[in-house]
């Protein structure tokens, strides 16, 4: 973990995301299929959380791989996550706590840079149902953009959350620091601006158990900004997956299994 903090990916890496292919076959090894035993748990809820353009049908293999384990997952319940691109919503549908400044900005603020604000209120919304209709708190699981909302999540309803599980996902900066920054440029978001205000909601910090999982094969999202350095319970796990690979990845499979069997103790790996 010793990179500048952080850095925006470069561009000649996206080969790294070939690997993928790697990953994709690798599920076609018999220890797929084997019960480990000593990760096994007690039916303890998951929500999951999918990154931007899929939706929870893309993580089926890992799922079904986590359930083996005496685990039980959850769909966030709220389909594709296009980062509220495509969504109908007001600023009354934000309820997490973030209060953008539009005056002591200079310019109105568009409404996809708040579509992810939105989608977390939506899953804090979701959560928080599915917790008190199965009366146990939650661990939230998030692949990129999801682990970001996952965060959120956890930041508004802790008494909700047991703890939080991200892979590769952009804790630091939002899309500023991602291959996918200019995308959100073309919806009309300031990417520069987003990361200002994250700073914001980082001043209160995340106080559940976060476990962050994170690759250097990453080209997607900088593994530089997918550590936490802020939050006071936080471990890192590193793998060796590309950022395309990490839902399909046997290692991110067991770290994350790891992490549901161990709680981090105030502790950064």
């Amino acid at each position: 973990m010793d990179a500048k903090f952080p850095q925006p990916p470069k561009k000649r890496n996206l080969y790294k995301e070939l690997g993928v292919v790697k990953d994709v076959l690798s599920l076609l090894h018999p220890r797929v299929r084997k019960i480990d035993t000593s990760l096994t748990g007690t039916e303890k809820p998951i929500m999951l959380i999918p990154g931007l353009g899929v939706d929870g049908r893309f993580f089926k293999p890992m799922n079904r791989y986590i359930e083996a384990h005496n685990y039980k997952v959850f769909d966030w319940g709220l389909g594709v996550n296009d980062a509220g691109f495509y969504r109908n919503f007001s600023e009354k549908d934000i309820t997490i706590k973030w209060h953008p400044d539009a005056e002591k900005r200079g310019k109105p603020i568009h409404k996809n840079e708040l579509g992810v604000a939105f989608l977390c209120s939506q899953a804090m919304k979701n959560a928080k149902v599915l917790s008190q209709r199965l009366n146990q708190k939650l661990v939230l699981l998030g692949w990129s953009l999801g682990g970001f909302i996952a965060r959120e999540v956890a930041r508004a309803i802790p008494e909700c959350i047991e703890q939080v599980i991200t892979f590769g996902s952009p804790v630091v900066g939002g899309p500023k620091y991602t291959a996918v920054a200019w995308r959100f440029r073309r919806f009309g978001v300031d990417v520069d601006w987003i990361a200002e205000e994250i700073k914001c909601l980082d001043a209160e910090p995340i106080r559940v158990p976060i476990t962050a999982i994170y690759s250097k094969n990453d080209a997607i999202v900088h593994y530089s900004a997918s550590l936490d350095k802020l939050s006071p319970n936080v471990r890192h796990i590193e793998v060796n997956s590309c950022h395309l690979g990490m839902g399909f990845s046997f290692e991110v499979w067991r770290a994350v299994l790891h992490a549901l069997k161990d709680l981090p103790e105030n502790a950064t790996y």
